[in-house]
């Protein structure tokens, strides 16, 4: 797969990104990062990355879509979003 995207190795100003075709990595993204996607707010945003916190890394577009919490709308969002499967992601045990 494509190796996630490392905003702060990008030359370009921060948000153009999305003008090239580029996807933001959900594990990766701070809330200003989430606002640029289409539809995201700062509410949303926030809620992305306290979710995240609270899960301790998201470990599929499957989880970062059930925590924007925005139904049907996040389908014109997530060909802008991947994910890097957090650390715990891998672990076959259940905790």
């Amino acid at each position: 797969g494509k190796a996630a995207y490392d905003a702060s190795n990008d030359p370009r100003p921060p948000g153009t990104w999305i003008l090239y075709d580029e996807v933001l990595e959900a594990n990766g993204a701070d809330a200003e990062d989430f606002e640029l996607l289409p539809g995201i707010g700062p509410g949303i945003a926030r809620r992305l990355v306290d979710e995240r916190i609270a899960r301790v890394g998201f470990c599929s577009l499957d989880e970062v879509a059930a925590a924007a919490g925005i139904g049907t709308r996040w389908d014109a969002i997530a060909p802008f979003v991947s994910v890097q499967p957090a650390r715990r992601c891998s672990s076959s045990s259940r905790e």
